[in-house]
């Protein structure tokens, strides 16, 4: 692994949940804190594609949710579904 030192100020509570994790788990701080930041920039790097894409997750259901940049009406809707109903024939 091509690693790099960096130092992080970090609140003593937090660096003593990451020891007791780390003890439980088996491995050390240093480790568990990495895997920590690489799952956490992961998700960060992820719901920034989300949001260049539209893509969100609604946050009353926790589904997706697409936006075309455009509101779309029932009428919008029952035309479209209407349409698609014509398609199918």
């Amino acid at each position: 692994m091509n690693a790099m030192v960096m130092t992080l100020d970090i609140p003593r509570a937090l660096a003593d949940k990451v020891r007791r994790i780390a003890a439980e788990r088996g491995t050390d701080d240093v480790t568990l804190a990495t895997e920590f930041i690489q799952k956490g920039a992961d998700a960060a790097e992820l719901e920034s594609q989300q949001h260049r894409s539209g893509i969100s997750v609604d946050p009353s259901t926790g589904w997706p949710t697409f936006s075309s940049g455009q509101t779309v009406s029932r009428e919008d809707v029952r035309a479209m579904l209407l349409e698609d109903e014509e398609f199918g024939r």
